[in-house]
């Protein structure tokens, strides 16, 4: 799988039309495409989309059938990426050790000596 990043200028008279429509996306929009996230980001670009892709030719299938159509979107750039280094990692899922069965205390007989 390859990682990409997508970055979108919106017409700033149609952001929320424009950011609607990206939060409207399926996690999977085709079978060759996983969403991973869409963000706000500063500067020259209002937006961007990380998803990864089995090959090139599906990543730009997905830009051209999903985000250019988007009629508030006037520019995007696509960039494929390669990981240097992941700092997040996914959760580990909280796992309740397993206890052994207790047996019952043993009784201290109440026998004189």
């Amino acid at each position: 799988m390859n990682w990409y990043m997508v970055l979108v200028k919106i017409d700033p008279n149609h952001t929320d039309e424009a950011v609607d429509r990206l939060r409207k996306f399926p996690k999977k929009p085709t079978r060759n495409i996983f969403l991973r996230g869409a963000y706000y980001v500063f500067g020259n670009w209002d937006a961007c989309l990380w998803f990864e892709a089995e090959a090139h030719d599906d990543a730009m299938n997905f830009l051209q059938q999903w985000v250019r159509p988007i009629p508030w979107i006037t520019e995007s750039y696509a960039m494929p990426t390669t990981t240097i280094k992941e700092y997040w990692a996914k959760p580990t899922p909280k796992v309740k050790p397993k206890t052994k069965a207790r047996s019952k205390p043993k009784r201290k007989s109440k026998r004189k000596k």
